[in-house]
């Protein structure tokens, strides 16, 4: 005679009401309980299921954030066994419970519930208007950077319409300047970047103008001073927070503006007609900078530290979840491990928590930027439109409900692809981005 299962343990599990009706009607039940539980055993037992431990088959289920919100308490009834093996799928990549990822994965994977062919909608901010970008300051054309005609246009509506000046910004993830260059919008500024490469020549833009064009305008133009350049880069320059180093800012600069692609690696030959009319900008950034308190510093640890500021706006333009070109290059402070070159989803979750944190306690404000579209590497994948829904559902799942609001700005016209600004102040063709969180 078989052994039967002894359910020794009770778990209160908070899932989707729409989950566990989905679950009874699958397997024909009205106990709960025991449809969860059947739902738990689906997704140990199938192989062929995906089994990945984040939100990707939520997203394609429960396309609204309302109905992803809205959470019910279900106390089910388990074994030991059943206990340690929903333990053992524990992870802290996703925002949810390990049960909820489970019956997620088994009801898209299994075809339970079926999934929306397309994801819904959002608002977009009007076709750039007549805004032109001060491009006399564009000293880094780096990728991913705000310099673009339509983002520098978004911006400037958002801040203009909101008749809101702060007592102090803090650009957390300042990169190349897109944002800091042509929008002054507190009297005291603050901008960092983990990468000390950035730094390190902005406080020598700021500092030690003259030297650096000095320097720069001194090198021979050409492959062999572009390789010694790099050279003193990967290998002999010392960098800090604390401090400058005025051969590492110039080879940094000369090797970025000479490259392919400005990536630093390989000199171009084509850049060399470009080159002396981007040294203009360092007089210009070196006016724009004074004043302004430039650090090296993790971008959640630089927020925490000043998220008890009194009237401040924090202006966040992270890497994009998925998004790992950047991590190969940058340079860091000693002080810091490696692992926080990345800047994943886990991370853009504490960096969530902190925003809401520093305007609910504190009253202060913030602008964020984000994708809501794949990666690039999704584009031309037949189920684009699953990865674009699993995209925005995340950036859903950390800003839906508290009453902030958001525009969407499509970026790239010919591959669709679509910025999302989230702020936590009303400005001129803002949507509600969801007023409270739906949970009972």
């Amino acid at each position: 005679m078989p052994k039967k299962e002894t359910y020794n343990k009770t778990k209160n599990i908070p899932l989707h009401p729409k989950f566990v009706n989905w679950l009874c009607d699958h397997f024909q039940t009205d106990n709960a309980s025991e449809a969860i539980r059947k739902g738990i055993h689906g997704f140990l037992t199938k192989s062929s299921y995906s089994k990945r431990m984040d939100d990707f088959a939520l997203h394609q289920i429960i396309l609204t954030v309302e109905e992803r919100t809205t959470i019910k308490k279900y106390s089910i009834r388990i074994t030991d066994d059943m206990d340690k093996a929903i333990k053992a799928y524990a992870t802290n990549d996703t925002g949810f419970n390990t049960v909820t990822v489970m019956l997620a994965n088994y009801l898209y994977f299994s075809s339970a519930a079926q999934a929306p062919s397309t994801p819904a909608k959002a608002s977009s901010l009007p076709a750039p208007g007549k805004f032109e970008p001060d491009y006399s300051m564009k000293l880094l054309p780096l990728a991913g950077s705000k310099w673009s005609p339509v983002m520098q246009d978004a911006i400037k509506k958002i801040f203009d319409s909101s008749g809101k000046r702060w007592q102090t910004s803090i650009d957390a993830f300042v990169g190349a300047l897109g944002i800091f260059s042509n929008f002054k919008v507190a009297d005291h500024e603050v901008i960092n970047d983990i990468d000390l490469r950035k730094v390190n020549l902005y406080r020598a833009i700021r500092d030690y103008m003259y030297i650096l064009l000095e320097k720069m305008l001194s090198k021979p133009v050409d492959k062999d001073t572009f390789e010694q350049c790099k050279s003193l880069l990967n290998n002999g320059a010392h960098l800090s927070d604390a401090e400058v180093n005025l051969d590492a800012a110039a080879c940094f600069l000369f090797t970025t503006l000479l490259s392919v692609r400005n990536t630093g690696h390989t000199f171009s030959e084509k850049a060399l007609s470009t080159y002396r009319k981007n040294m203009d900008a360092i007089a210009l950034l070196n006016e724009r900078m004074k004043d302004t308190e430039i650090y090296g510093r993790y971008a959640l640890e630089l927020i925490e530290e000043y998220m008890k500021s009194e009237d401040s706006i924090f202006i966040i333009d992270p890497p994009y979840i998925d998004t790992n070109v950047y991590k190969s290059s940058i340079k860091i402070d000693v002080k810091y491990d490696d692992e926080q070159k990345e800047f994943g989803y886990k991370e853009h979750k504490q960096l969530a928590k902190l925003l809401r944190r520093t305007h609910k306690e504190y009253g202060n404000d913030f602008i964020y930027f984000c994708r809501i579209t794949a990666p690039h590497k999704f584009r031309s994948k037949p189920d684009k439109d699953k990865h674009d829904r699993h995209m925005e559902g995340r950036i859903d799942d950390l800003y839906w409900g508290y009453g902030y609001y958001y525009i969407d700005v499509l970026y790239d016209e010919e591959d669709n692809t679509t910025e999302r600004i989230i702020t936590s102040f009303y400005f001129s063709g803002a949507q509600p981005y969801g007023n409270g969180r739906g949970q009972n």
